[in-house]
């Protein structure tokens, strides 16, 4: 008997210790607040519209569980609700900081998720005060929903009404019969210059071809660019974390929007049965025949159009495309300059006219020069002591483009426009067959007191490469600077 009791009394004991820790992992996962109050801080939450905010709702940062709702009060006074967080002491908040009302799974359980500011902003302190985004209603949601579906079923009652006549239907057949002559048209242009349209895409792919090898030899100079691009997105996502409040304006201008939007299609409603009753200007254009007649005319002129449009595939073919790259080392700041070019020669061969368009990455930087002027006075008199004028040069660096008209005449060629990111022009002479190349270019006309010339030789070798050299701002003894430099060239 005694044996029995004893089995008993270790069964029960061990359905009781099952019990109690069932009990502590419910609390603990659902985190009712009876365990975490001494792990966790106060903090509060202002909404307008606390419409399914209730204790116990979990709240998120960055998709990790951080605390639970403690408690929702209406505040009579302000006539807003508000909701007392319990956090973490790990999860630190900082002004600025925003929450939001979401949805967590297929059900619709609701949740808070806090954006929590920017890291350079003061933390907000045990108890303090976030704002808070307000939920969008579903009902308000439904509601503008079923009232666009009810004017669109309108607005396309209306047209049906509008095309459903005699003289709509003989419109828009005459309208389809022209549109299919035009595409016959179309199709004979196709057949006509179906040579040319070809031979522009096999320039096209021969282009893509040399720029893949382009590409290549550019491959020294690709792991800077990705590190300036990894800079700027880390850049744009510190922005993005600071401007999250905006979110919940987002919300409103997109329920604007829609209210917009609705009465929209009521005055296109309104429009479509004023055509119905044949009132206004545009129902008589709509079943009048003079339409179709100027919509003919309007037709011939896109005939025009597709002629105009042979005579641009054919000059297409005798465009002439050559690449460029460059790369100059310069000796006074131990600094690089590299340059990708396009250049585009139009025209008959040899005609000499042409476009230069330049990606110019600049670690080298322009000069700017700013005049400091200090004066002294004495603290007691406030006379004037003296005056000092201090020059200083700051380097700016960055990239900076071309894109300059070309001409050449014999041996001589001449540019102008946009060099370096400034009004600029420049003069090339050609010896031994291309192989070598003096040119001067002159830039930033208006600097003071001198603008920016720059002298360069260059020898081609081995078809596509080459070596140059030279002098820059050969003018101000103070920025001049020796260069050397090399690179890669091809040309269709």
């Amino acid at each position: 008997m005694l044996r029995d009791m004893r089995t008993e009394i270790r069964v029960g004991l061990l359905v009781l210790a099952a019990v109690a820790a069932m009990a502590y992992f419910v609390i603990r996962i659902e985190n009712f607040g009876l365990l975490a109050d001494d792990d966790s801080y106060p903090i509060n939450v202002r909404f307008d519209n606390a419409s399914g905010i209730a204790p116990n709702d979990p709240v998120f940062v960055a998709g990790v569980r951080v605390g639970h709702v403690a408690a929702v009060r209406l505040n009579m006074e302000e006539g807003t609700a508000d909701v007392e967080l319990r956090l973490r002491h790990a999860a630190q908040l900082h002004e600025g900081a925003v929450a939001i009302v979401g949805s967590s799974g297929m059900l619709g359980d609701r949740m808070l998720q806090l954006s929590p500011g920017s890291p350079n902003l003061p933390i907000v302190p045990p108890g303090g005060w976030i704002s808070g985004g307000d939920p969008v209603s579903i009902d308000q949601m439904v509601t503008v929903m079923a009232g666009i579906a009810r004017n669109l079923e309108s607005t396309t009652s209306s047209v049906s009404r509008v095309l459903g006549t005699e003289v709509g239907e003989a419109s828009l057949r005459d309208i389809l019969v022209n549109i299919q002559g035009v595409t016959g048209r179309l199709d004979d242009l196709l057949a006509r210059n179906g040579g040319t349209i070809d031979s522009g895409l096999g320039n096209l792919d021969r282009t893509l071809a040399n720029l893949e090898k382009l590409t290549d030899a550019m491959g020294e100079n690709l792991p800077a660019l990705v590190s300036d691009m990894r800079k700027l997105s880390s850049e744009l996502s510190e922005l993005v974390l600071e401007n999250r409040g905006d979110f919940s304006e987002v919300g409103s201008n997109l329920t604007t929007m829609t209210e917009r939007l609705d009465r929209s299609a009521a005055d296109l409603e309104e429009l479509l049965a004023k055509m119905n009753r044949g009132d206004g200007t545009i129902s008589r254009l709509v079943n009048e025949p003079e339409t179709v007649d100027r919509l003919n005319d309007a037709l011939d002129s896109v005939d025009d159009s597709l002629a105009a449009a042979d005579t641009f595939f054919r000059r297409v073919g005798e465009t002439r495309f050559s690449f460029e790259w460059r790369s100059e080392f310069y000796e006074r700041i131990s600094a690089t300059k590299n340059y990708f070019g396009l250049r585009l020669e139009v025209g008959e061969e040899g005609s000499g006219r042409g476009f230069e368009f330049h990606l110019i990455d600049d670690n080298i930087g322009g000069f700017r020069e700013t005049n400091i002027l200090t004066e002294f006075f004495n603290p007691d008199t406030g006379e004037l002591l003296d005056r000092t004028l201090t020059r200083q040069l700051t380097r700016q660096e960055g990239f900076q483009i071309n894109a300059l008209i070309t001409q050449r005449m014999g041996d001589f060629q001449l540019r102008g426009g946009i060099m370096e990111s400034q009004a600029g022009f420049g003069m090339d002479l050609f010896l031994m067959q291309d192989r070598i190349r003096f040119t001067s270019e002159m830039w930033d006309i208006g600097r003071d007191p001198d603008p920016h010339l720059k002298l360069r030789a260059q020898w081609n070798f081995a078809g596509r490469f080459f070596l140059a050299g030279g002098w820059d701002d050969a003018l101000r003894p103070e920025l001049r600077s020796y260069y050397l430099g090399g690179g890669y060239s091809f040309r269709q």
